[in-house]
């Protein structure tokens, strides 16, 4: 073999070592990307799961209400009202529980951020649902809330027009935000004002999920053009 063979030889051998540090630098850089990933998501499923006890409790201290008050339409409405949103939302905390165990960590990067995304948008018509809500449910918690805890009849203190304001008022805004999403749809998600929106309403943890992968994607991308 002569000078030349054995300099191509050790050139070639470095190359291979050179690739299998990279591919092992990818490895450990997927690694850490993904417990980022796993530790961001993990705080948000506790989050979740203490909403999911505080939505259940309230639910069975609102029945506790409306079978003390079975006989009283004007409280037992508003706490059937209230119970029926506290389980329906609820249910969707659950089914965001089940999205989030369901994720799959050795899935492609691609695959895994368009599961983020949808499990991002879920989690933000959820809270845009629970903002709209709010003017609708708030004078029967309160009319609930002054009877169970302080045994105050509201009713004997408000007027009738002054309810049937905050419910046409609630209505209304319910009603408009309905409109908007359904006529707009699609436009909005593709918006940059609403996707800020949405990151806002899901909070910290998910940012920092899609934060990761991102990166992740980003250097994966990067190690591929080199390598090509």
């Amino acid at each position: 073999m002569t000078d030349l063979d054995e300099m191509l030889e050790a050139l070639r051998t470095q190359e291979r070592r050179l690739e299998a540090g990279l591919r092992l630098n990818a490895r450990l850089a997927r690694a850490v990307m993904l417990e980022r990933t796993r530790a961001a998501l993990g705080g948000l499923s506790r989050g979740l799961w203490l909403e999911l006890v505080l939505l259940l409790l309230a639910a069975v201290v609102l029945g506790a209400f409306a079978a003390r008050h079975a006989a009283e339409l004007r409280f037992l409405a508003p706490a059937v009202a209230l119970g029926a949103c506290a389980l329906g939302f609820a249910a969707a905390t659950v089914r965001l529980l089940v999205a989030l165990r369901e994720l799959d960590h050795d899935q492609p990067v691609v695959r895994l951020q368009a599961r983020l995304e949808a499990l991002r948008l879920a989690r933000a018509r959820l809270e845009a649902l629970a903002l709209a809500l709010g003017p609708l449910l708030w004078a029967p918690a309160l009319l609930v809330l002054a009877r169970g805890l302080l045994d105050v009849d509201l009713y004997a203190r408000v007027s009738g027009a002054w309810l049937v304001a905050n419910v046409l008022l609630g209505a209304l805004v319910l009603g408009a935000a309905a409109l908007v999403a359904r006529r707009l749809g699609d436009r909005l998600e593709a918006s940059p004002g609403l996707r800020r929106l949405t990151r806002a309403l899901t909070g910290r943890e998910l940012r920092d999920a899609e934060a990761a992968l991102r990166e992740l994607r980003e250097l994966e991308q990067g190690a591929s053009g080199a390598q090509a």
